[in-house]
């Protein structure tokens, strides 16, 4: 089950367990009905600001929610570089280093060979 269901299916137990609506978790974080609509249904992944203030509206902690936050974080930073004005801090720059080791390549790399005419 890939992080974004794992999540979809938590948000939606806890707000049945809470009976809470879409329209209800929405205002509580300051969102559209809509945006709620998504998460559950798998359509957009939220930002960890947004796991956050879920996890506040919903009275747990945000690793209920997502229990692989870290993950969360480097996608956002991730995301945030790539934008036209995207500029990486150093908090989030460590964080990609420390995960560079672990997405190495297992295989050396080799030149290809030289054409000959």
């Amino acid at each position: 089950m890939t992080q974004e269901a794992e999540f979809a299916n938590r948000l939606n137990a806890l707000m049945s367990h809470q009976r809470v609506t879409q329209t209800e978790l929405a205002d509580r974080i300051g969102c559209t009905e809509r945006v709620i609509s998504q998460m559950l249904s798998r359509r957009c992944r939220p930002q960890k600001t947004t796991i956050m203030k879920l996890a506040e509206a919903l009275a747990v902690t945000p690793q209920d929610l997502w229990p692989k936050l870290e993950v969360a974080e480097i996608l956002d930073a991730t995301y945030s570089f790539q934008q036209p004005d995207g500029e990486l801090s150093q908090a989030e720059a460590e964080a990609l280093c420390d995960t560079a080791p672990r997405n190495r390549a297992k295989l050396p790399a080799r030149s290809l060979p030289t054409r000959t005419r």
